[in-house]
């Protein structure tokens, strides 16, 4: 959203009529024109780490599992969840670092993709100088604003333009997402009723 604003300035100000793109960084992963952003595989390691953590600690001696609870700032409820038998309550009110949480450095993955994704978006950005070398001081006004993603093993480069299309705004989403088709085998695995008929 915010390149496809920054690209429809352009008309007004000079300014912005540079290189653009975009590299896909979220844990959310909800890019369109990437299949992966870099951040979403670091989530995923953590979640499955939680989650193996969650089953040990429900199972040990201790049968104590971690939770959750809402309050944005303010700690009251997890501070009073000691009452209801938590044992211990990470609030705002008293720092703790990721050392104290569930979570930690990022993937293997995401360092990799990382550094490849960012490496072509500078050889992109680069290039694009290289060509307005001489123009003055606008260096582009028809150079597509980009989204720089990994379509199964390809990495593309896609204009915004094109991509808005794709894009669920009110939801932060896109329309299509390709980790659907992969719902009735996520069920079938966690062992729920459900048959593989897509």
């Amino acid at each position: 959203m915010g390149l496809l604003e920054l690209s429809a300035a352009r008309e007004k100000h000079e300014e912005f009529c540079v290189p653009m793109i975009m590299v896909p960084a979220t844990v959310s992963n909800n890019v369109p024109g990437s299949d992966f952003s870099i951040g979403a595989d670091t989530a995923l390691n953590t979640i499955t780490d939680t989650c193996d953590r969650i089953k040990q600690s429900a199972s040990g001696t201790k049968r104590r599992v971690f939770i959750k609870t809402m309050g944005g700032y303010c700690g009251y409820l997890a501070n009073m969840g000691i009452a209801a038998g938590a044992d211990a309550a990470y609030i705002f009110e008293e720092p703790f670092d990721f050392e104290d949480l569930q979570g930690g450095a990022p993937s293997p993955f995401d360092r990799n993709f990382g550094t490849k994704i960012s490496a072509r978006a500078m050889e992109w950005i680069t290039a694009k100088l290289k060509e307005a070398q001489g123009r003055g001081k606008t260096l582009t006004t028809d150079d597509p604003v980009c989204v720089l993603g990994i379509s199964k093993t390809n990495v593309i480069f896609q204009p915004v333009a094109e991509l808005k299309n794709q894009m669920d705004f009110g939801h932060r989403i896109p329309k299509e997402r390709w980790w659907l088709k992969l719902r009735p085998l996520m069920k079938i695995l966690a062992k729920y009723k459900a048959s593989y008929n897509v």
